[in-house]
């Protein structure tokens, strides 16, 4: 947008010399209308960028509630599991590894690194499976909801990070015969 705004400031500027060249004796009022539609236009830009930076400053507010609440909750070496990996690297201090595409491989990288926290939120897209799995209360054997950041932002934006413990079941070598039951 700023880089828009130069040649158009220049473009009245131009313009404003040229009329008050060729209508002297109007050029004072000329000067004051021009001066009174750029303030104009200038006030509507000022609103919408101020609502825009407003909107962004709370913005991943539920990713950092999350995170916060992971930080006082786990030890220096735990491992988390999200998509929101920057923002919750950040908040938690904790390594963060990437969501994998199904439940097979969800549990083979929480048990080889024994991931403490698993986290999905729809600010960072987590998988579609893991929504799925995970809200309608299927992964109780693996995972149990701790903590939940909710909001709403209106205009039908609600916006949620849930925080979900992983079981001593999800981090132990898995049997045959539950091997079986997570294939399917």
């Amino acid at each position: 947008v700023i880089p828009l705004l130069i040649p158009f400031y220049l473009l009245t500027a131009v313009l404003v010399v040229d009329i008050a060249r060729k209508l002297p004796e109007y050029r004072q009022m000329i000067l004051a209308v021009i001066v009174v539609l750029v303030l104009i236009g200038s006030y509507g830009q000022w609103q919408q960028g101020s609502a825009l930076i407003e909107d962004k400053f709370t913005g991943y507010r539920e990713l950092q509630e999350a995170g916060q609440w992971i930080q006082e909750h786990s030890e220096r070496g735990d491992i988390i599991m999200s998509a929101g990996r920057p923002q919750l690297t950040h908040y938690t201090e904790l390594e963060n590894l990437q969501h994998t595409y199904n439940l097979t491989s969800e549990l083979a990288l929480i048990r080889e690194h024994q991931v403490k926290y698993s986290v999905i939120s729809n600010w960072e897209k987590s998988p579609e499976w893991l929504y799925g799995y995970l809200l309608d209360g299927q992964g109780g054997d693996y995972f149990v909801p701790v903590f939940q950041s909710v909001r709403d932002y209106g205009g039908g934006r609600r916006m949620f990070a849930v925080v979900f413990e992983t079981t001593e079941l999800a981090r132990q070598a898995p049997s045959s015969s539950s091997q079986e039951g997570i294939a399917s």
